[in-house]
């Protein structure tokens, strides 16, 4: 599809306008989305539907932010806006994007501050350590599998795992490990999934709740066997302090393994 010669002045005007949204806190405005998609030479029905399905599977903060990035991989013919499996890629990546130090490190343009230039899907994809090709059904599956809860005794019993749950905050130092234990009688757990040495980590269209943000979920209890913490393995803010109630974990987990978190 070829770019419409008055391409590169719209972009610019794209881009002095995105940053005007920025300043307004990305306020998000769909027409200018639509016309730069147009620009970059899709029909404005292609357009229009992709501005549609993007706006309405994501979060508001992460489609603002980053739409105007997204027409430049589109515009670089990194990804087709008219194919639903990138668009399923886009919508997974700023799911994920949106909760890791990533966000701040790049600008609405995936501009990196950190490499100085302007970065393709691919290699944003290998700064967040994804696995987008092995993407299937089995990666919103979260049922079927059997589980073992290990009981954590001290840090030192924790770093056993750091490999496979590196962006723990719990992971980082003993002081972090011990604050998040506010008395004594805390109790660390870790809800270990069959596969979790192996399980891709691809995120699903549930995510967090996919195969591999279950496939590690820890578990701080108090004296009284209350939940103190849930955390999934993708350790994202939104989870607060919970990351699934204790009957979705029963249910997920089994009740035999379920009453090990008891002590």
């Amino acid at each position: 599809m070829p770019v419409n010669n008055n391409a590169i002045e719209s972009i610019r005007e794209a881009f002095r306008v995105m940053e005007e949204q920025e300043n307004k806190k990305n306020v998000y405005n769909q027409e200018i989305a639509v016309k730069l998609l147009v620009d970059r030479g899709y029909s404005e029905k292609q357009s229009r539907l992709f501005v549609k399905n993007l706006d309405g599977c994501i979060s508001h903060i992460a489609t603002s932010k980053f739409f105007f990035g997204v027409c430049r991989w589109i515009g670089n013919r990194e990804i087709d806006c008219t194919s639903r499996k990138d668009l399923s890629k886009i919508k997974r990546l700023l799911k994920v994007i949106e909760y890791t130090p990533a966000y701040d490190c790049l600008d609405s343009r995936f501009y990196s501050w950190i490499h100085r230039r302007f970065v393709s899907f691919d290699e944003v994809v290998q700064m967040l350590e994804l696995d987008f090709d092995s993407y299937s059904k089995a990666t919103d599956e979260v049922m079927g599998h059997k589980y073992q809860v290990v009981k954590i005794g001290s840090y030192e019993e924790l770093l056993a795992y750091a490999e496979y749950a590196p962006t723990w905050c719990i992971m980082h130092s003993e002081e972090i490990y011990d604050s998040y234990l506010e008395g004594e009688t805390d109790c660390v757990y870790l809800c270990l999934r069959d596969d979790y040495r192996t399980v891709r980590k691809t995120p699903g269209e549930n995510f967090p709740m996919d195969a591999y943000g279950t496939s590690m979920i820890a578990v701080i209890t108090d004296a009284e066997n209350n939940f103190l913490c849930t955390t999934s393995r993708w350790n994202i803010s939104r989870e607060a302090e919970e990351f699934i109630k204790e009957d979705a974990l029963k249910n997920l987990i089994g009740e035999e393994v379920f009453r090990k978190l008891y002590r």
